[in-house]
Protein backbone atom coordinates (compact mmCIF):
# COMPACT_ATOMS: atom_id res chain seq x y z
CA UNK A 1 0.00 0.00 0.00
CA UNK A 2 1.16 3.49 -0.83
CA UNK A 3 2.74 5.76 1.74
CA UNK A 4 1.39 9.22 2.52
CA UNK A 5 3.29 11.68 0.40
CA UNK A 6 4.14 15.04 1.92
CA UNK A 7 2.65 16.81 -1.09
CA UNK A 8 -0.73 15.32 -0.17
CA UNK A 9 -0.43 16.22 3.51
CA UNK A 10 -2.17 18.86 5.62
CA UNK A 11 -0.98 21.58 8.00
CA UNK A 12 0.60 19.73 10.95
CA UNK A 13 -0.02 22.72 13.24
CA UNK A 14 -3.79 22.56 12.76
CA UNK A 15 -5.34 20.86 15.85
CA UNK A 16 -7.58 18.86 13.49
CA UNK A 17 -4.39 17.37 12.00
CA UNK A 18 -3.03 16.15 15.33
CA UNK A 19 -3.54 12.58 16.51
CA UNK A 20 -5.97 11.67 19.27
CA UNK A 21 -4.43 9.93 22.26
CA UNK A 22 -5.88 6.53 21.40
CA UNK A 23 -4.63 3.12 20.33
CA UNK A 24 -4.24 2.52 16.61
CA UNK A 25 -6.95 -0.16 16.85
CA UNK A 26 -9.49 2.51 17.86
CA UNK A 27 -8.80 5.05 15.11
CA UNK A 28 -11.47 5.69 12.49
CA UNK A 29 -9.40 7.57 9.90
CA UNK A 30 -8.08 6.00 6.69
CA UNK A 31 -5.92 7.25 3.84
CA UNK A 32 -6.97 6.28 0.32
CA UNK A 33 -4.66 6.71 -2.67
CA UNK A 34 -4.80 5.88 -6.39
CA UNK A 35 -8.07 7.70 -6.91
CA UNK A 36 -9.02 9.28 -10.26
CA UNK A 37 -7.41 12.66 -10.81
CA UNK A 38 -10.83 14.30 -11.09
CA UNK A 39 -12.34 12.35 -8.19
CA UNK A 40 -15.43 13.99 -6.65
CA UNK A 41 -17.18 13.40 -3.36
CA UNK A 42 -19.97 11.62 -5.22
CA UNK A 43 -17.49 9.30 -6.94
CA UNK A 44 -15.66 8.62 -3.68
CA UNK A 45 -18.74 7.79 -1.61
CA UNK A 46 -20.83 5.95 -4.23
CA UNK A 47 -19.11 2.52 -3.82
CA UNK A 48 -19.12 2.71 -0.01
CA UNK A 49 -22.32 0.92 0.98
CA UNK A 50 -23.44 -1.13 3.99
CA UNK A 51 -20.34 0.07 5.78
CA UNK A 52 -21.25 2.83 8.24
CA UNK A 53 -21.69 6.55 8.64
CA UNK A 54 -19.18 9.04 7.27
CA UNK A 55 -17.92 11.68 9.69
CA UNK A 56 -15.54 13.57 7.42
CA UNK A 57 -14.09 13.40 3.92
CA UNK A 58 -11.37 15.44 2.27
CA UNK A 59 -10.05 14.85 -1.24
CA UNK A 60 -6.55 15.97 -2.15
CA UNK A 61 -6.21 16.66 -5.89
CA UNK A 62 -3.23 15.56 -8.01
CA UNK A 63 0.08 17.36 -7.79
CA UNK A 64 2.92 17.75 -10.27
CA UNK A 65 4.53 14.64 -8.80
CA UNK A 66 1.37 12.58 -8.18
CA UNK A 67 -1.15 12.27 -11.06
CA UNK A 68 -3.87 10.65 -8.95
CA UNK A 69 -5.99 12.01 -6.11
CA UNK A 70 -5.94 10.90 -2.49
CA UNK A 71 -8.56 11.14 0.24
CA UNK A 72 -8.84 11.13 3.98
CA UNK A 73 -12.01 9.38 5.13
CA UNK A 74 -13.05 9.43 8.77
CA UNK A 75 -15.81 7.00 9.65
CA UNK A 76 -18.19 7.51 12.54
CA UNK A 77 -16.93 4.53 14.51
CA UNK A 78 -14.38 1.75 14.34
CA UNK A 79 -16.97 -0.80 13.23
CA UNK A 80 -17.56 1.18 10.04
CA UNK A 81 -13.80 1.55 9.54
CA UNK A 82 -13.29 -2.20 9.82
CA UNK A 83 -16.20 -2.86 7.44
CA UNK A 84 -14.56 -0.62 4.85
CA UNK A 85 -11.15 -2.23 5.31
CA UNK A 86 -12.73 -5.67 4.90
CA UNK A 87 -14.23 -4.65 1.54
CA UNK A 88 -10.85 -3.31 0.44
CA UNK A 89 -9.10 -6.55 1.45
CA UNK A 90 -11.74 -8.50 -0.49
CA UNK A 91 -11.08 -6.30 -3.55
CA UNK A 92 -14.76 -5.27 -3.69
CA UNK A 93 -14.34 -1.51 -4.09
CA UNK A 94 -12.97 0.55 -6.92
CA UNK A 95 -13.23 4.23 -7.72
CA UNK A 96 -13.67 5.32 -11.32
CA UNK A 97 -12.22 2.04 -12.54
CA UNK A 98 -9.14 2.28 -10.30
CA UNK A 99 -8.28 -0.05 -7.46
CA UNK A 100 -7.41 2.03 -4.38
CA UNK A 101 -4.54 1.63 -1.96
CA UNK A 102 -5.77 2.05 1.61
CA UNK A 103 -4.10 2.19 5.00
CA UNK A 104 -4.85 3.69 8.37
CA UNK A 105 -4.14 7.41 8.39
CA UNK A 106 -1.11 8.48 10.40
CA UNK A 107 -3.33 10.96 12.29
CA UNK A 108 -5.55 8.96 14.62
CA UNK A 109 -9.16 10.04 15.14
CA UNK A 110 -11.33 8.78 17.99
CA UNK A 111 -14.76 7.25 17.34
CA UNK A 112 -17.80 9.50 17.65
CA UNK A 113 -20.51 8.81 20.27
CA UNK A 114 -23.55 6.93 19.03
CA UNK A 115 -25.97 9.52 17.68
CA UNK A 116 -28.81 10.10 15.23
CA UNK A 117 -26.68 12.82 13.62
CA UNK A 118 -25.28 12.17 10.16
CA UNK A 119 -24.06 13.92 7.03
CA UNK A 120 -27.68 13.83 5.76
CA UNK A 121 -29.86 16.78 6.72
CA UNK A 122 -33.62 16.65 6.14
CA UNK A 123 -35.49 19.96 5.97
CA UNK A 124 -39.26 19.91 5.74
CA UNK A 125 -41.64 22.83 5.43
CA UNK A 126 -42.79 25.76 3.30
CA UNK A 127 -41.37 25.53 -0.24
CA UNK A 128 -40.69 29.27 -0.16
CA UNK A 129 -37.58 28.52 1.93
CA UNK A 130 -37.16 24.73 1.67
CA UNK A 131 -35.49 25.26 -1.67
CA UNK A 132 -31.82 24.88 -2.63
CA UNK A 133 -31.97 28.20 -4.48
CA UNK A 134 -32.57 29.77 -1.06
CA UNK A 135 -30.60 27.44 1.20
CA UNK A 136 -27.43 26.81 -0.79
CA UNK A 137 -26.27 30.46 -0.97
CA UNK A 138 -27.30 30.86 2.67
CA UNK A 139 -25.11 27.91 3.69
CA UNK A 140 -22.22 28.96 1.42
CA UNK A 141 -22.14 32.39 3.03
CA UNK A 142 -20.56 30.68 6.07
CA UNK A 143 -19.71 27.09 5.15
CA UNK A 144 -17.36 25.44 2.66
CA UNK A 145 -19.12 22.21 1.72
CA UNK A 146 -19.67 19.58 -0.96
CA UNK A 147 -22.95 17.97 -1.94
CA UNK A 148 -23.09 14.23 -2.53
CA UNK A 149 -26.74 14.20 -3.60
CA UNK A 150 -30.09 15.92 -3.07
CA UNK A 151 -33.56 14.40 -3.07
CA UNK A 152 -36.86 16.23 -2.68
CA UNK A 153 -40.57 15.48 -2.47
CA UNK A 154 -43.71 17.58 -2.24
CA UNK A 155 -46.41 16.54 0.23
CA UNK A 156 -49.60 18.52 0.95
CA UNK A 157 -48.05 21.80 -0.05
CA UNK A 158 -44.80 21.25 1.83
CA UNK A 159 -41.41 20.25 0.51
CA UNK A 160 -39.17 17.61 2.04
CA UNK A 161 -35.55 18.25 1.09
CA UNK A 162 -32.88 15.65 1.84
CA UNK A 163 -29.38 17.11 1.52
CA UNK A 164 -26.54 14.60 1.54
CA UNK A 165 -23.43 16.57 2.39
CA UNK A 166 -19.95 15.20 1.82
CA UNK A 167 -19.20 15.30 5.56
CA UNK A 168 -20.94 15.64 8.90
CA UNK A 169 -18.08 17.56 10.53
CA UNK A 170 -17.96 21.20 9.44
CA UNK A 171 -20.67 20.69 6.82
CA UNK A 172 -24.02 19.09 7.77
CA UNK A 173 -23.37 19.90 11.44
CA UNK A 174 -22.76 23.58 10.73
CA UNK A 175 -25.72 23.84 8.34
CA UNK A 176 -28.00 22.41 11.04
CA UNK A 177 -26.66 24.86 13.64
CA UNK A 178 -27.12 27.76 11.23
CA UNK A 179 -30.78 26.87 10.64
CA UNK A 180 -31.44 26.41 14.37
CA UNK A 181 -29.94 29.84 15.06
CA UNK A 182 -32.11 31.48 12.40
CA UNK A 183 -35.16 29.77 13.91
CA UNK A 184 -34.28 31.32 17.28
CA UNK A 185 -34.36 34.75 15.65
CA UNK A 186 -30.61 35.14 15.34
CA UNK A 187 -29.45 36.50 12.03
CA UNK A 188 -26.39 36.80 9.85
CA UNK A 189 -25.21 39.53 7.52
CA UNK A 190 -26.19 37.40 4.53
CA UNK A 191 -29.66 36.59 5.90
CA UNK A 192 -30.34 40.23 6.72
CA UNK A 193 -29.31 41.38 3.24
CA UNK A 194 -30.80 38.56 1.17
CA UNK A 195 -33.82 37.03 2.94
CA UNK A 196 -37.15 38.80 3.00
CA UNK A 197 -39.07 39.22 6.27
CA UNK A 198 -41.53 36.59 4.98
CA UNK A 199 -38.72 34.11 4.34
CA UNK A 200 -37.40 34.61 7.85
CA UNK A 201 -40.87 33.86 9.20
CA UNK A 202 -41.10 30.72 7.05
CA UNK A 203 -37.71 29.55 8.37
CA UNK A 204 -39.28 29.48 11.82
CA UNK A 205 -41.78 26.91 10.55
CA UNK A 206 -39.40 24.37 9.07
CA UNK A 207 -38.66 21.00 10.65
CA UNK A 208 -35.05 19.86 10.78
CA UNK A 209 -34.22 16.16 11.02
CA UNK A 210 -31.25 13.86 10.52
CA UNK A 211 -31.44 11.29 7.73
CA UNK A 212 -29.76 7.94 7.21
CA UNK A 213 -26.33 7.94 5.59
CA UNK A 214 -26.41 5.93 2.32
CA UNK A 215 -22.91 4.64 3.17
CA UNK A 216 -24.51 2.88 6.12
CA UNK A 217 -27.91 1.83 4.80
CA UNK A 218 -27.64 0.82 1.18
Amino acid sequence: MAHVNGNHGGNPHNPLNQSANIAASQSTSVWVTNLPGDCTVQQLLAPIRRVGKIFFVHINPPTKEIPTSAAKIIFWDRRATDNFLDLIRQDKIEFGGLKPSVKMHRIRVAPQPESACSRVLIIWGPPQVVDMEVLEPLFRSEIDFQIDDIEQWMWRGERRLEIRFGSYRAQAARAERMLRALQRGETTRYATANLTPEQRIFLGLIRILWGGDPCELW
